[in-house]
């Protein structure tokens, strides 16, 4: 008999396989997925944050903090091209006076040469 918690969780994820299955439905015309897609993507995914907290953690300033923080986070995905498809969803904030250098400097035009 089928456990009442199939497809909602596998002993050997940590992260929820129902909420990985929302994910994947959310996306344009994702089809039928099966089981094991499901169980593949929920590995993967958790390889994924593995992967990518470790590399943070290792270069985040642990003087300050033993935990990760934002900054620590967009930094590593701003200078790793391996995250650039990240860059959007975790910019480096910046400050008023900051923000306000790079937007004229983004206004500026090169100056026509003939």
């Amino acid at each position: 008999m089928a456990s009442s918690n199939q497809g909602t969780t596998d002993k050997n994820t940590n992260l929820p396989i129902s909420k990985v299955k929302f994910l994947m439905k959310s996306a344009p015309n994702p089809g039928a997925i099966s089981n094991e897609a499901l169980l593949i993507a929920t590995h993967s995914a958790e390889m994924f944050l593995e992967k990518i907290i470790t590399e943070v953690y290792e270069k985040s300033d642990k003087s300050k903090s033993k935990k990760i923080t934002y900054q620590d986070l967009a930094r590593s995905i701003n200078e790793n091209e391996v995250y650039e498809f990240l860059g959007d969803i975790a910019p480096l904030k910046v400050n008023a006076i900051e923000a306000k250098e790079i937007y004229a400097r983004s206004q500026e035009t090169p100056e026509q040469t003939d």
